[in-house]
């Protein structure tokens, strides 16, 4: 799954359940970090987290 515009993980953490490998993406970096602390919250560890840089 690729979530373009990940934000703070409201949709990626719950839909990575139902695929194998899930990518968020944003360009907010201090954004990106808060989605890691609620995945390992979450312990979800199929996640990958980029920041795209404009």
């Amino acid at each position: 799954m690729l979530d373009l515009g990940c934000g703070t993980e409201l949709l990626t953490l719950p839909l990575a359940k139902y695929f194998k490998e899930v990518v968020g993406i944003d360009p907010e970096p201090q954004i990106l970090t808060e989605a890691k602390v609620q995945a390992n919250k979450a312990e979800v560890k199929n996640v990958t987290w980029v920041e795209v840089i404009s």
